[in-house]
């Protein structure tokens, strides 16, 4: 499939389930380390290190189901390997910035999510002269899925490597999730430490 029609269905059945499913797995995350909020600094930082673990193991599985939903469902043929490799890093850097904003904040941190999905869908998916004006000057130079979309669609139809010219927006991307966890480790202490969470 190739055309415009396979750049807007790379973008589709590429990027929204990597988004989607690294939105779920940021949620699933948060909620399984809610415990240590508020506890020690100690422990905080132990269980953000954890978080961040989790997250880069399943990423790669996002990765990989997305490249098999685009192939056996999407019927894309697509070169797996090298964009399983641009996927792989490009859902863990959105799934630090996700779970950064959920540590640091659960309200602004769902808001996060809200504004990424609701903004930059059609970033991903429909060429810059094809959005509306707004989108072009306001929302596609900062949302991720433009960046995961420009990746895919250059692997596929330029032979770009994993590494290109979308993936240190994404880096970005992670970089501030990093620091949405640094802060969220200077945040005082509100608790003693439960042992149950120790264990976490």
């Amino acid at each position: 499939m190739g055309g415009s029609l396979g750049a807007l269905m790379s973008g589709m059945i590429l990027v929204i389930p990597t988004l989607m499913m690294s939105m779920v797995c940021s949620a699933l995350l948060f909620l399984l380390f809610r415990k240590t909020r508020g506890l020690e600094r100690s422990v905080r930082i132990k269980a953000y290190g954890k978080q961040l673990a989790y997250a880069l193991v399943l990423s790669a599985a996002i990765s990989g189901s997305a490249i098999l939903l685009a192939a056996g469902l999407g019927g894309l043929n697509i070169p797996a390997a090298p964009i399983f490799l641009f996927l792989w890093p490009a859902s863990f850097f959105i799934m630090a910035l996700f779970v950064g904003a959920f540590d640091l904040a659960l309200p602004p941190g769902i808001l996060v999510i809200i504004v990424c999905f609701a903004f930059g869908m059609s970033s991903a998916m429909f060429a810059y002269e094809m959005l509306p004006v707004f989108w072009q000057h306001w929302v596609y130079p900062w949302v991720p899925q433009r960046f995961m979309g420009d990746g895919i669609r250059s692997i596929i139809y330029m032979n770009a490597a994993p590494w290109n010219n979308s993936s240190l927006p994404l880096l970005l991307t992670e970089a501030i999730g990093l620091v949405m966890l640094a802060i969220a480790t200077l945040i005082p202490a509100r608790k003693r430490v439960d042992p149950d969470t120790k264990t976490i």
